[in-house]
């Protein structure tokens, strides 16, 4: 400007009074000479600013396309700016981001601030961008703050890319663990709309025993067990094809001939038209549970005959051994009735332990044969307990008025059970009861019924002898007695056969005893 007005000056005097002397000629060239060599160096000093600011951003810009962290980055812009500042013996240049503070230098004064611009993420602050200076003295320059504006964006895309890629890694990273977690345990495949296999991870090709460039641009008909029936094959399809999911076991067959079945869900995906355009089938090898699935279904089988070998061998006890049985019952008691007390003492012992040890093979026939049948599937019906319980009184009336027996019952509700079974049990228990008493008290019995949530426990308590707890198991098995025939007659299968009907029903039974305090026996039956 300066060297503008003095050309100005000296045209205006030529136009005006025509040509000047030479000195005011030379004095105002001087002059222009002088505005024209200040200007150049102004404009050098300017250059060489620009010049600065350049490298400067040239530099970061160079620093922002390595591998470094966040806290090198910003170490080397505050160097690379704090040389690019007009007065970079006076100036401090800082970044502050996320907590952390970058300096180009350490100061002992305290800094004056000249300039700062924010930096932002995802459009919210986390830092900002200064250059201090140490002296009060105005270096504001408004080429500083566009650099400092220029180095902010910078590094808000940098530290915004930054931050994607990390979160990329991140995803990837757990992608890639839950695909390796996958590839572990599952057989995974990928098929197009045709079902041409696209992709398959290493469990398929080991499970398979098939390269991965033998299955790719197949079709599953290559492990086709030909086990399936075409119509079991075309409802997959039709499935799939339709958008839904398919889930099934299949039985395929490796390259080596062996077979194998896996347990398998088909996902199909689809493409802007809502139509599938592949496939992707997720598997899991059950081949040792479909062989086990086999075994047990034959051990079903096996027990299934045996079961009806038993019945059969129940039939034969009821009926085939029980003949001679009664042949010989009969003529045991005619030996007695005729030649009791006519022979002489001995033989008198000899016919009467016979006739005794009949009777107990009659009666433990009959409880093996009661033993035996019930697991028979006999109808469910609903069941008043205390029409059973009236019932079961009656028919020990002759036992009760005997021993004088107190028997008491709270209200007892109806279940649905087996009728006889129900019968069986509740006689076996109290019977017992009255049996096992303590010699000097009447048995004192008393029947209770608890409602909870989902069954009926029923308990039938004494006055009696008690049990010991460490025999508290063993006495629902079957031929177990904890007392001599002299002490207490019986066979030992009676507790064995109210486990059984009650484990048929689906409850449970047990006990609570002590020694000369009386026993207390539980079982449950479930309302449904």
């Amino acid at each position: 400007e300066p060297y503008l007005r003095a050309q100005q000056r000296l045209n205006q005097q030529i136009q005006q009074a025509g040509p000047a002397s030479a000195t005011e000629t030379s004095e105002l060239l001087h002059a222009l000479l002088n505005q024209q060599l200040e200007l150049e160096e102004q404009r050098n000093e300017r250059l060489k600013e620009r010049t600065k600011e350049l490298n400067c951003l040239y530099s970061i810009r160079r620093e922002m396309v390595l591998n470094l962290s966040v806290d090198e980055l910003c170490n080397r812009i505050v160097v690379h700016l704090a040389k690019a500042v007009r007065f970079p013996e006076l100036a401090i240049t800082i970044i502050d981001l996320n907590d952390q503070r970058f300096t180009s230098k350490k100061y002992v004064q305290t800094p004056v601030h000249a300039l700062e611009t924010p930096i932002y993420i995802n459009k919210k602050v986390c830092g900002k961008i200064q250059i201090l200076y140490i002296e009060e003295q105005s270096f504001l320059l408004p080429e500083e703050q566009e650099l400092l504006n220029t180095i902010a964006a910078d590094l808000q895309l940098w530290l915004e890319r930054v931050q994607t890629e990390s979160a990329l890694k991140a995803s990837l990273s757990k992608v890639r663990l839950i695909e390796d977690a996958l590839d572990a345990h599952s057989i995974v495949a990928i098929t197009n709309r045709q079902g041409i296999i696209t992709h398959v991870n290493n469990k398929f090709c080991s499970i398979a025993k098939y390269s991965r460039e033998e299955l790719l641009g197949q079709d599953h008909r290559l492990i086709n067990s030909g086990f399936h029936p075409q119509e079991f094959m075309r409802h997959l399809w039709k499935t799939i094809a339709k958008g839904n999911i398919w889930k099934g076991e299949i039985k395929n067959k490796a390259k080596d001939g062996s077979y194998y079945w896996v347990d398998t869900t088909i996902i199909p995906f689809f493409d802007d038209k809502e139509k599938p355009f592949q496939y992707i089938a997720i598997r899991t090898e059950i081949t040792e549970r479909k062989q086990l699935e086999l075994l047990m279904a034959q051990r079903v089988e096996e027990l299934a005959r045996s079961n009806d070998e038993l019945a059969q061998f129940a039939y034969v006890a009821s009926h085939d051994l029980q003949e001679p049985l009664r042949a010989v019952t009969s003529c045991v008691q005619l030996l007695k009735k005729r030649y009791e007390s006519k022979i002489d003492d001995q033989a008198d012992k000899f016919i009467s332990h016979a006739v005794a040890g009949v009777e107990r093979m009659q009666k433990l026939i009959n409880d093996l044969l009661t033993y035996s049948r019930i697991d028979t599937h006999d109808s469910i019906e609903s069941v008043n307990c205390e029409e059973i319980l009236a019932n079961v009184l009656n028919n020990l009336a002759i036992k009760i008025n005997e021993n004088n027996a107190v028997i008491t019952h709270d209200p007892l509700p109806s279940v649905s059970v087996i009728k006889f079974q129900l019968f069986q049990l509740f006689e076996n228990l109290i019977g017992n009861a009255i049996k096992f008493h303590r010699i000097d008290d009447k048995p004192v019995i008393h029947i209770s019924a608890a409602q909870k949530s989902n069954e009926w426990v029923f308990s039938i308590t004494d006055n009696g002898i008690g049990i010991e707890q460490e025999y508290f198991s063993r006495i629902f098995l079957v031929f177990q007695r904890l007392h001599t025939r002299s002490e207490y007659s019986g066979t030992g299968i009676g507790l064995a056969i109210c486990k059984k009907i009650i484990k048929s029903h689906g409850g449970h039974i047990w006990v609570k005893s002590q020694i000369g305090q009386g026993t207390i026996f539980y079982f449950s039956i479930p309302k449904k």
